[in-house]
């Protein structure tokens, strides 16, 4: 089994459908994530059950609406994890907003067409979460392999699974420009510890 350990819009799925075509092991995506911002009803514990060795899970850090649970935890930091990350996180937070807004989190192929937005607090607050969570759990992380979201365009297409692209070709600006309170979601972001790598 491959784990691909990391918070949002680092690119995570990239990695993980690599993975999948380099092991020739199926890809399970966010294999715990039960869509609409929620755990599944069938818990993560009773979903470890159902892997098998021969796959890749993506886990981001307590994201949505729900947290995973110590136990969940505990058996996650047993396997050696490949982590993701990136060295911008204004731009990851805008790249999430942008997501959420406008419901456009992946691209094989096709551009949507963008407009203007204005992002709840909420979705910080869950972004902020994640992010500390992800940061302050390092200590307990056997790192199989890190990749970096600046390092994503040397990943080649190897396999069956088709491999993400950038959903967008717009600069930072231009990303915050579509966003009719940037002042304040900027100011949001400077309460994330920019200084943390990993």
């Amino acid at each position: 089994m491959q784990i691909v350990y990391g918070l949002v819009r680092t690119g995570s799925h990239l990695v993980g459908r690599h993975l999948a075509n380099k092991y020739n092991y199926t890809y399970l995506g966010e294999y715990f994530n039960g869509g609409n911002g929620f755990l599944p009803k069938s818990t993560p514990e009773n979903k470890i059950k159902t892997l098998n060795n021969n796959c890749v899970i993506i886990v981001h850090p307590d994201i949505w609406n729900d947290s995973y649970s110590d136990k969940f935890y505990d058996w996650l930091f047993e396997h050696e994890l490949h982590l993701t990350t990136t060295d911008d996180v204004e731009r990851q937070f805008f790249s999430f907003a942008l997501a959420v807004k406008a419901n456009y989190w992946h691209n094989f192929g096709t551009f949507k067409e963008l407009q203007n937005y204005t992002l709840e607090r909420y979705w910080f607050d869950n972004f902020k979460r994640s992010y500390f969570k992800y940061y302050d759990s390092f200590h307990r992380i056997k790192t199989k392999k890190v990749w970096t979201l600046q390092d994503a365009h040397k990943i080649k297409d190897n396999g069956k699974y088709m491999l993400t692209q950038k959903t967008h070709n717009l600069t930072n600006a231009q990303i915050q420009n579509l966003f009719t309170n940037k002042e304040e979601i900027l100011q949001w972001i400077t309460e994330l510890d920019i200084d943390k790598i990993a």
